[in-house]
């Protein structure tokens, strides 16, 4: 899903008006089997590939988004086991969601993507982000899960139920790996991982980069490399949309 501006924003608008409308809304967590969907979704895990049977939104407190805060986001770490067990692990959450979040996770369930008859071995992992947003327009607040079907699905057009989207983050379409110059190496410049952050429109094409943690001696390069590449765009429920997304540079 777009994020927050490239740079620092401005204070976004107070919610002034607090009616929650939790897009599609669902049942409450408390139904511990969640929501079911058929056909199942793919979903990106690893190391094997995880089919979502049902899913649940969790409870929102409007008073969690004050004057500084108009969105709040919380991803949730899924560990799954062969015959669906799962551990859920708030990884990057409000305080205040963390209880709700892993609460609505507990009534999610998966399977193998090959369906009950596959026969995977070890655990799997991956990722879901519920996210709490205040909009200006509307004059509201929306409640929506996010999850990653992968890159095939997410070309492939498919769209999640109201309040699920499906969204494939914006990837270069190849390694960003660069080799240091002899003249750099000469200069003392040690191999080093940049990170920077880019606007990648919805045509694949960067926009604009900063660097964020990088050596002074190849920022310059760093930001040409990552603005010179070509992008797979962020897909939401199969439509290309711009994205600011966090790449590294690799100087070996």
């Amino acid at each position: 899903m777009p994020r927050s501006p490239l740079l620092p924003a401005a204070r976004r608008p107070a919610a002034l008006v607090l009616a929650l409308l939790a897009l599609g809304a669902r049942p409450t967590a408390a139904q511990d089997q969640g929501v079911p969907l058929d056909p199942p979704l793919p979903v990106q895990a690893g190391p094997w590939a995880v089919q979502v049977t049902a899913w649940e939104l969790p409870h929102a407190d409007p008073t969690w988004l004050t004057e500084e805060v108009s969105e709040l986001r919380c991803t949730v770490q899924v560990q799954l086991a062969p015959d669906g067990s799962a551990t859920a692990t708030a990884e990057d959450c409000p305080a205040a969601m963390q209880a709700d979040a892993l609460a609505a996770t507990a009534a999610w369930r998966f399977q193998p993507a090959g369906g009950p008859a596959a026969s995977p071995t070890g655990p799997t992992q991956l990722r879901l982000r519920y996210v709490l947003r205040y909009s200006g327009t509307i004059g509201a607040m929306t409640l929506h899960a996010e999850l990653d079907p992968g890159a095939q699905a997410a070309g492939e057009g498919l769209q999640g139920p109201a309040g699920l989207r499906l969204v494939h983050e914006a990837s270069p379409r190849k390694p960003l790996d660069r080799k240091l110059s002899g003249k750099a190496r000469k200069a003392g410049v040690e191999p080093a991982a940049c990170a920077l952050r880019v606007r990648v429109e919805a045509s694949g094409r960067a926009s604009e980069a900063l660097a964020e943690t990088c050596p002074d001696a190849l920022s310059p390069d760093a930001l040409k490399t990552v603005l010179g590449a070509r992008y797979e765009p962020t897909r939401v429920d199969g439509t290309a949309q711009q994205d600011v997304v966090d790449v590294v540079v690799d100087y070996r």
